[in-house]
Order: structure tokens, then C-alpha cells, then sequence
């Protein structure tokens, strides 16, 4: 028992974990209730690319709005360094 569950929690923290998506901020990619695994490993081999869906802490500026390091923002990679994106 000792053995699987320390085995556990280093998948957990280190190669795959669990999320859902809370809003349909990723709508239609994923919808709300979606459940994805997190793989964590291959940002180590290579930057994020364009197209790319992320999952990253909020930035100092959103703590500061009541957003809590807990929380984890999904996204859609839309421009990399040297990119000029206009709305």
C-alpha cells in the first residue's frame, strides 16, 4: 500500500495530473465539465508552440484580484516570442 501510493504521488506531481475545465473559456475545443490529463514532462524537452493548450499559475497580477496559486489556467498557445498579435 506504502509503495502505490508513494508511486502515485509522484505521477501526480510530476508526470500526469487530473483537470477539469470550469468555464467555457476553451469552448468548443473543450466544454465545461471536460476532464483532461495533464502531461508535464515534455515542457522540459521544448518551449510551448503556437496551438498548443497550457496549463500555467496565475500570473502576481490576478493573485492580487483573488485568484490563489491553487487555481490553474487552461489555454490555447495563439503567438510565441517575435509573434505580433492584434485583436
Amino acid at each position: 500500500f506504502v509503495a502505490s501510493f508513494v508511486i502515485a504521488l509522484l505521477v501526480r506531481g510530476f508526470v500526469l495530473e487530473p483537470r477539469y475545465i470550469p468555464s467555457l473559456s476553451m469552448f468548443p475545443t473543450f466544454d465545461v465539465g471536460d476532464q483532461l490529463a495533464v502531461e508535464k514532462v515534455s515542457k522540459l524537452f521544448h518551449p510551448p508552440e503556437r496551438g498548443d493548450v497550457v496549463v500555467f499559475r496565475p500570473p502576481p497580477a490576478l493573485e492580487e484580484r483573488g485568484y490563489t496559486r491553487s487555481d490553474a489556467f487552461i489555454k490555447r498557445v495563439v503567438a510565441v516570442a517575435g509573434d505580433t498579435v492584434s485583436i
